[in-house]
């Protein structure tokens, strides 16, 4: 038996009015982070796109966070305080969610601002407190964040590999997993900026699926969308920015 989620990232939404009524094509969708910077706009968001859809599967991305990532602890509580309340919306920040057969596994992933190891990384490291507008201790915070996230996502697939009822498993991040997935992009090679673009730790934990149960890498970030398959897992990605127009969902589907 199949069924398919809807893919959608980087909304970025400002000021200007979403709306996603009529654009649904599956019961369930993935929102890989990055909806709104603006927190008030962020949990409107969810809640209208809870509305059209029987449920909706939201892991936060760098740009939810930007206004409070000098105090990411309390951020999350209070992402995790709202949006519970909110009507078909799942937080899945560090937590499985099971959809039939298939555990959907959902993280930020952050950055280890070493994507590209030929890239400087103080010079990297001066940008994003430059950008971002944050002290040295909170960006070193951020790396800690990279981390544990790595951790969780090794943790988490090794457990599932001897669960029976997990039968597939699609990971969903934020950031690039990849840099090969990203590394066409003139605008971004040899550039600082490419290693604000994923984590280099991140797919260790594809080592720990011996049963080869990770089917689809799902992500956001990146501007333009992505869908290819390395070593027989599909890397997809359909992120808003550039399509603020015309937009629609990716369906992504799984086998239950």
């Amino acid at each position: 038996m199949q069924f398919s989620i809807d893919l959608i990232s980087d909304l970025n939404i400002n000021k200007e009015s979403f709306d996603w009524i009529g654009k649904p094509t599956s019961l369930f969708c993935l929102v890989a982070g990055n909806v709104s910077s603006d927190r008030t706009i962020l949990l409107e968001t969810l809640q209208h796109l809870g509305r059209q859809y029987k449920q909706v599967f939201f892991i936060d991305g760098p740009q939810d966070m930007r206004h409070e990532i000098i105090n990411l602890k309390e951020s999350y509580k209070e992402l995790e305080m709202y949006i519970p309340n909110l009507e078909n919306i799942v937080y899945g920040n560090n937590q499985v969610v099971m959809l039939n057969n298939v555990a959907i596994v959902l993280v930020n992933g952050w950055w280890s601002y070493d994507f590209d190891n030929n890239i400087d990384i103080e010079q990297v490291e001066q940008l994003l407190i430059d950008e971002w507008k944050i002290d040295r201790q909170s960006m070193l915070k951020l790396a800690c964040y990279a981390y544990s996230d790595t951790k969780y996502l090794e943790n988490t697939i090794r457990k599932l590999q001897s669960h029976k009822d997990v039968k597939e498993i699609i990971i969903v991040s934020s950031t690039v997993p990849l840099i090969n997935l990203i590394s066409h992009d003139i605008e971004l090679a040899s550039s600082t900026k490419m290693n604000l673009m994923g984590s280099s730790m991140i797919t260790s934990c594809l080592s720990f699926d011996t049963e080869q149960k990770v089917k689809t890498w799902c992500f956001g970030y990146y501007p333009h969308a992505i869908d290819e398959i390395i070593d027989g897992i599909r890397f997809v990605s359909n992120p808003r920015s550039g399509h603020i127009d015309v937009y629609y969902p990716k369906i992504i589907r799984a086998l239950s």
